[in-house]
């Protein structure tokens, strides 16, 4: 019997944006459309905020993304 192994996306792709963004997952909306274009390839990881303009999103975006990868 064969056993695949499963193996880390070597890729992240983020988005970031408004309400459009966070309900991109919706009746197969635009985000779920990247998803599976980048299946087995990238991991799509959506940071949707709503109410949000730019200057919250990167703030809210940077505080994430510190807790997850160390600055060097």
């Amino acid at each position: 019997m064969h056993r695949s192994r499963l193996l880390p996306a070597a890729v992240e792709i983020l988005l970031v944006g408004d309400s459009i963004t966070q309900q991109g997952y919706d009746n197969n909306g635009w985000a779920a459309r990247v998803a599976s274009a980048y299946v087995r390839v990238a991991d799509v990881v959506n940071r949707g905020y709503s109410g949000y303009n730019t200057r919250w999103v990167l703030s809210a975006v940077r505080k994430q993304r510190a807790a997850v990868i160390p600055e060097r």
